[in-house]
């Protein structure tokens, strides 16, 4: 079995004190592993500012449209709804929303996947029944399916 020997001080690297200022690799800042002479400039301001608010959302011609078609014939049933309860089914509407677009981009459109995304988001509002869900689902789809 071989014997293992450790390596003397001389022969584990090169020594940086040796090293005129002007070849020394730069330090490495411990985020993102950027140089720490790189200034960043003060209109992207710091990653890491917890008084930034989340980037808001500027939505498309095409999730505006969907959007539109998914709000028809709901106008009773949200106003039914608590405050909270109407912010997180709006949210949540413009999530869907966006992901219904996204879907549309593509060269193949899958309506399954647009129904089962109508009617998770359906599903959240209090007292419907599920077979209204199911028909607003496809009737919603098959609207949005025209938009494109």
């Amino acid at each position: 079995m071989p014997e293992f020997t450790p390596a003397s001080p001389e022969k584990r690297g090169p020594k940086t004190e040796n090293i005129p200022a002007q070849e020394q690799a730069p330090v490495q800042s411990p985020e993102f592993g950027t140089p720490a002479s790189v200034q960043v400039p003060a209109e992207f301001g710091s990653a890491h500012s917890e008084s930034q608010a989340a980037p808001v959302h500027q939505p498309t011609a095409l999730e505006a449209q969907v959007e539109s078609v998914l709000e028809q014939d709901l106008g009773t049933l949200y106003r039914d709804l608590s405050p909270e309860a109407k912010l997180q089914f709006k949210q949540d509407g413009e999530r869907v929303a966006i992901q219904i677009a996204g879907l549309l981009e593509r060269a193949k459109v899958k309506v399954a996947q647009i129904i089962k995304l109508i009617r998770e988001w359906l599903v959240r509002l209090p007292g419907v029944s599920k077979y209204f869900v199911e028909q607003a689902a496809k009737i919603k789809a098959d609207k949005i399916i025209h938009l494109k």
